[in-house]
């Protein structure tokens, strides 16, 4: 519960529900809500904004980790259960409180998982704007300093009151890359880049003249990652050569010598591999050592045991009279049976051997699962301009 911090709203308190509903009283009028609306599933916080100029904004979160910025005072039908902004967090959402004199940033902790506390822009909500880690178990609760919109004050359970200053946060917008490449099948190359690219860059050399002292020209514009509508360009490159079909004469020779069985699956792979590179077929030979790969750790082409048979034509009385039928069967490749299903590694014996075959590469964490968040207005399809060029690719 909130009561109203400006003048004109001394009378009327704000108030949320274990339902997620959020009701605003008149203490003038006490036999029914002034509004009400369903903000949230499930309990939720409120915040009015401090600011006089945005008094009729407010900020709502709640335990669907979302948290949501709506106009009340001039509240509509057709606005009734429609926010202005959305952010969905990584957690769920016990306080929001908005930042002083910030008109798109509030700052939330969370009453589960996640014990940092982070300052969000509502114009970007897919990444916050700055995060703190001071505390070692989950922060109970916050509060800025009166008119200061740099230092705030958090509570946490593991017993500390922290003073944080906005200027030592983590910033993960520094660890996002503005270029995104990627290659199909095809060969044809795509490359998104922003808009802003030069102008982040010369942000960056003016922030290095900075600390060493130097003098530098001050720009019209500054570089702002968290202002809306930021355009995109989509760059798409296309082989020049499309025809990548085999000839009969090449056909004639992989068939010749390529190996399907006789040896593990490891092995047959990289000596195709081989015999497609004495023909210049690179694509080929990289698909055959990829698939080489992932048999050599995984377990999806397994050796069966020597008891085993490969067909229903093979009865028990061939396996006995002929060994040599018996080993070169044992030694083809073959699918798995439901040793392997199910996503883990898995040798003969049926033994787990996913933590010996990735020790020391894949950090223990990585077996646990988590909350992993795509924001909705991560692609920004209207600014997204598409340049279609012919590239040659060697």
């Amino acid at each position: 519960m909130q009561f109203g911090i400006h003048p004109s709203h001394y009378d009327i308190f704000v108030a949320a529900d274990d339902g997620g509903s959020v009701r605003f009283w008149d203490l003038r009028k006490n036999d029914r809500p002034l509004y009400q609306f369903v903000a949230h599933h499930g309990p939720s916080s409120v915040a009015l904004n401090p600011s006089y100029d945005d008094q009729n904004l407010i900020a709502t979160a709640g335990r669907d980790k979302f948290i949501r910025v709506w106009k009340w005072f001039d509240r509509s039908e057709s606005q009734l259960n429609s926010s202005m902004y959305s952010v969905e967090a990584t957690a769920s959402v016990s306080r929001v409180y908005w930042r002083p004199m910030h008109k798109y940033q509030v700052a939330s902790c969370s009453v589960v998982s996640d014990i940092n506390i982070h300052v969000w822009d509502i114009r970007r909500p897919f990444l916050p704007f700055a995060s703190f880690d001071e505390h070692r178990d989950i922060c109970s609760d916050l509060a800025w300093k009166e008119d200061d919109s740099e230092i705030f004050l958090s509570a946490g359970k593991d017993g500390l009151l922290v003073m944080h200053f906005v200027e030592n946060a983590h910033h993960p917008m520094n660890h996002v890359s503005d270029v995104a490449v990627d290659i199909s099948p095809a060969g044809t190359v795509a490359v998104a880049v922003s808009s802003q690219l030069n102008l982040k860059n010369e942000s960056l050399v003016e922030r290095e003249k900075v600390r060493k002292g130097e003098a530098f020209a001050p720009k019209r514009r500054k570089y702002d990652p968290f202002q809306s509508s930021i355009p995109s360009y989509l760059i798409c490159c296309e082989p020049t050569e499309t025809n990548v079909q085999v000839s009969p004469q090449h056909f004639v020779t992989l068939a010749k010598k390529y190996k399907l069985y006789g040896e593990d699956a490891s092995s047959l792979c990289f000596h195709n591999s081989r015999i497609a590179e004495d023909i210049k077929k690179y694509d080929i030979a990289h698909t055959w050592r990829i698939v080489g790969l992932i048999c050599t750790f995984t377990s999806f082409f397994e050796t069966p045991s020597s008891g085993e048979t490969f067909s229903g034509n093979h009865e028990n009385t061939d396996t006995k009279d002929n060994g040599a039928n018996v080993s070169d069967a044992a030694a083809r490749s073959r699918f798995p049976s439901s040793l392997s299903s199910g996503g883990v590694v898995r040798n003969v014996d049926g033994q787990d051997v996913t933590e010996s075959i990735f020790s020391g590469v894949v950090p223990q964490m990585a077996s646990f699962s988590s909350d992993f968040f795509f924001g909705d207005n991560e692609l920004n399809l209207d600014g997204l301009n598409t340049d279609l060029s012919d590239c040659t690719l060697s």
